[in-house]
């Protein structure tokens, strides 16, 4: 649920751009706005279960390097900010995708 907050807009405008010749006007609007507006749902989910109850969540992607005592990976961290960001923009990005 975490990697779908940022990864729904980005796979919906993707689709739509290179679908909408297909999709028409509106398929393609729908389709964005349907993504971001579960984008947003899915923010306000987080949002509950981090800031609300105080669980920070890491998502490790993947290793970038590591040397001895030096790891340093790829990743997302989930804090209270972020997620506080997420249902600002979200929430904002479906009012414009509305209008």
């Amino acid at each position: 649920m975490y990697l779908n907050i940022v990864l729904l807009p980005f796979l919906g405008s993707l689709f739509s751009g290179l679908c909408g010749r297909f999709l028409g006007s509106y398929g393609a609007a729908f389709i964005t706005t349907i993504s971001v507006g579960l984008a947003a749902i899915f923010s306000v989910c987080v949002f509950f279960e981090v800031a609300l109850c105080g669980s920070p969540c890491y998502l490790k992607l993947l290793a970038w390097f590591n040397v001895e005592f030096f790891y340093n990976d790829w990743g997302f961290l989930f804090d209270v900010i972020t997620v506080i960001k997420f249902v600002v923009v979200t929430s904002i990005s479906v009012l414009v995708n509305l209008y």
